[in-house]
């Protein structure tokens, strides 16, 4: 749930095709928006910033050997991959945490 508790995200996959898309829904009820819309990119594990204007989720190409990071950016829902990884042993995860504005991000 965003800071401000108006919003809460979560992922679903459409069709059945494993490549999910993230959802938003005002917490007091209403109609779920699909925020992504992406056919060959997986998006999943939304994580707010703790001032509520951008989001840290898992991203993965459908023809990507491993899952990035990105950030989506709350108002414009524009999505930007920040991590890019290249190689196929490494794995990225984010989260979004303590009283910064920061996200941190750990690859393993």
């Amino acid at each position: 749930m965003v800071a401000d508790g108006k919003w809460i995200l979560y992922q679903s996959d459409i069709g059945g095709a494993e490549t999910y898309d993230l959802f938003a829904i005002p917490s007091g009820g209403g109609k779920a928006d699909n925020l992504t819309k992406t056919d060959e990119v997986s998006e999943t594990g939304p994580r707010w910033s703790p001032d509520g204007k951008q989001v840290a989720i898992s991203y993965k190409k459908k023809s990507a050997p491993v899952t990035d990071v990105a950030v989506m950016d709350w108002n414009t829902r524009a999505v930007r991959n920040v991590t890019n990884e290249a190689t196929t042993d490494h794995l990225w995860s984010g989260h979004c945490g303590g009283l910064t504005e920061r996200f941190c991000m750990r690859r393993e």
